[in-house]
Formats: structure tokens, sequence, C-alpha cells
């Protein structure tokens, strides 16, 4: 699995539309909102989409999908075509004049 955090700073949006425009950078035109509720009322929301035996999951660095996002985490899985979105997103971002990290499998 690779992982990038992209710092959108004053690009902010919701998660529904940083995952959007993120979808549209990989040439994802179908993706879904997952929301799942665990043990002692803590939740997890993510879009999730995928193509070519990989998927994308974005996730929003607030508790609250509707407001704005200051950072999206992107988790991309399935080989050889996840490594090569982790390289379009890295220049997605750079064109877009957000920060990106890749975050180190721990």
């Amino acid at each position: 699995m690779a992982e990038l955090s992209l710092a959108l700073g004053r690009h902010a949006c919701s998660l529904q539309a940083g995952a959007s425009r993120i979808y549209a950078a990989l040439g994802i035109g179908r993706y879904r909102f997952q929301e799942r509720h665990g043990p002692n009322q803590s939740y997890d929301f993510y879009w999730e989409g995928g193509r070519d035996g990989a998927v994308c999951r974005v996730r929003g660095s607030d508790w609250d999908p509707a407001l704005p996002q200051s950072r999206l985490h992107v988790e991309l899985t399935g080989g050889a075509a996840a490594a090569q979105w982790m390289q379009t997103l890295q220049r997605y971002a750079a064109a877009q004049g957000w920060g990106v990290a890749e975050i180190a499998d721990a």
C-alpha cells in the first residue's frame, strides 16, 4: 500500500470536492462514499474508487466530511497501477500548488 498526504493550503475544500479532483486526475469515473461505524461510537469515512485492479481511498483531515479539509490522505493499493497513480498524484499536487508527502509504511 502506498499513502500520500496532500496539504491543500488555501485550496481547502470539502472531502467530496477534494476526492472528485483526485479521481479526475487519476481517470477514475466511478467512486462511492463509505461510512463505517465501529465500537465506542468510532467511525471512519472516505471516498473509494478504482480501476485496472487498483483501489484509491481518499480521507480528509477533519472529522466532518462537509467541512473544509486542510489535508487529504490518499491510500493506493493494487501493485503497478497504484505505483503509477502515486506518480500521477505527485505531479498533479505540484501543479495545484499543494504540499505532498509520501507516508512510509509502519
